[in-house]
């Protein structure tokens, strides 16, 4: 989140879970995070966490000094989420499985097998009790609003050690849905050790009557091997809005404590999300530079 989102190329960890899986393999890590989102204007809230394994499995020997996964790396991850409780009481769970593999020392493939369980109050939308019913804006009484499988698959290239470029697609079965919008993203990151800037782009497919463009650009500087401070943009051409990001986290061999904003500055009903998130580095080694998880 306090990139803009903008993670496809850089966002390794427990972000890979939900970003680009091919980053799984980008670095040998053993990491568990646990995190709490929340935004006052819908009330909406979210908890959850993940665990990124890339150090244990040896399928595959890599070149001495790589920083690449020695061989199948594998992640798992579900949040449960709840917005507006006093009106449509949304609640939805997302949990995700990723796998992936480092073809070369620089080319990394991943996919993520994913399910999203969505509910919803009964006729209390705004557009409720239509005739005919709609399913979004009415809901259902015998069965939730939407139950989806779906996958994610991405590719991650480093021309250099400190270039990376990524594609990811995800919800690739094309549910129909904009809750699970089928999408395609590209991003290019540098990462200099205490610096690293990310830019990327997305095509949602599914949400609006014709493909609209999200564009997300973000940095961080890391002083004195612990403090991280990292800003982001984001615009989103299809809700039309513009929001500014950031958040600070502190880096630790064994643990980190980091927190994301998100601030809507140009929209007909702006928005402000954040996000806190604790995680612990069985395998330090691999503690990495990974920005806040993106919450959506």
């Amino acid at each position: 989140m306090a990139f803009g989102g903008a993670q496809t190329a850089l966002g390794a960890s427990t972000t890979a879970v939900y970003d680009n899986p091919a980053n799984l393999a980008s670095s040998r890590v053993y990491h568990f995070e646990g995190i709490v989102g929340f935004s006052p204007e819908a009330n909406r809230q979210s908890y959850g966490g993940g665990i990124a394994d890339s150090s244990t499995n040896q399928l595959a020997a890599r070149p001495a000094g790589t920083d690449a996964a020695n061989g199948l790396a594998g992640g798992i991850a579900g949040t449960w989420s709840t917005m507006d409780p006093g009106g449509i009481n949304r609640q939805w769970t997302d949990m995700r499985l990723a796998l992936a593999y480092p073809v070369l020392p620089n080319l990394f493939v991943g996919l993520t097998g994913r399910y999203l369980q969505v509910n919803q109050a009964v006729s209390t939308g705004p557009f409720a009790q239509g005739n005919p019913p709609d399913l979004v804006a009415d809901g259902t009484a015998s069965q939730g609003l939407a139950s989806i499988f779906t996958f994610n698959a991405g590719i991650t290239y480093r021309p250099i050690k400190a270039l990376s470029l990524g594609v990811v697609g995800q919800n690739l079965t094309d549910p129909g849905r904009p809750i699970a919008p089928t999408t395609l993203a590209g991003g290019v990151g540098l990462n200099l050790d205490i610096f690293s800037v990310e830019v990327d782009s997305l095509v949602d497919f599914t949400t609006y009557e014709s493909p609209r463009g999200r564009f997300m650009g973000g940095a961080e500087v890391f002083l004195f091997d612990r403090l991280a401070i990292r800003a982001g943009y984001r615009i989103d051409a299809g809700q039309k809005t513009q929001s500014l990001c950031g958040g600070l986290g502190w880096i630790d061999k064994h643990f980190s404590v980091e927190a994301a904003i998100r601030q809507d500055v140009v929209s007909d009903h702006p928005n402000t999300m954040f996000v806190f998130g604790v995680r612990y580095f069985y395998d330090y080694n691999g503690a990495g530079q990974d920005a806040a998880m993106s919450a959506d």
